[in-house]
């Protein structure tokens, strides 16, 4: 991986976990909790990113090679998920790729939210691991898989810090402050998902770039 596409591959992790528009969702659910069992629910919900995120580098490859789908055929699929999460941010609502409201009902009902659903499928839904997925794919050397698991650990520790503080961070920002970063975030993301599914395309046609 060169600067360029490090750059890219930290946006685009950052941008599609949209841990801001989970605030709101990390404090509905732990509204009961105390403010010493939210910074464990915070940190619990970041060692879980930590893992799927290491975890889906790490085997990506081997799980499309055992159900024979081709990195191009993932891309394109990918970049479709990740295009309707970005449309979903634009309008500024939460995806139901992400998280139905029947999950949400659900949860409000559980002890221990950090692993679900915070940490799967809000912070680390689909988008997110089919990103790992097709970057893990496209650089699969060692150096390149290490550099993107240390780069996943790093969003992982900012996405915790983000949960941490996540009361200050929602009173600083309000609703109005939220939905604008969400939709800055969505069309970012909806452009990489735009790029991400033309380059899909022009591996499967390789005559259309002709």
């Amino acid at each position: 991986m060169n600067s360029t596409e490090i750059i890219k591959f930290i946006i685009a992790l950052i941008v599609i976990t949209n841990a801001f528009s989970a605030i709101p969702i990390f404090l509905s659910l732990t509204s009961t909790n105390t403010t010493f069992e939210r910074k464990r629910i915070a940190l619990k919900t970041g060692l879980s990113v930590a893992i799927i995120f290491t975890v889906v580098i790490l085997i990506g490859s081997f799980v499309l090679s055992i159900f024979g789908i081709s990195v191009s055929a993932f891309r394109v699929a990918g970049g479709v998920i990740i295009f309707l999460l970005g449309i979903s941010m634009i309008n500024s609502r939460q995806s139901g790729i992400k998280h139905t409201k029947q999950e949400q009902k659900h949860a409000e009902e559980k002890d221990d939210v950090a692993i679900v659903p915070l940490a799967l499928p809000i912070i680390a839904g689909p988008g997110t691991i089919s990103t790992l997925i097709i970057y893990s794919n496209q650089y699969s050397r060692f150096l390149d898989k290490f550099l993107m698991v240390g780069i996943s650990l790093i969003v992982a520790l900012f996405i915790t810090v983000l949960l941490l503080f996540a009361s200050r961070i929602g009173k600083y920002l309000g609703v109005s402050g939220i939905k604008i970063a969400t939709r800055v975030m969505g069309m970012l993301l909806a452009a990489l998902a735009i790029e991400m599914m033309a380059n899909g395309i022009l591996e499967l046609l390789p005559g259309l770039s002709n």
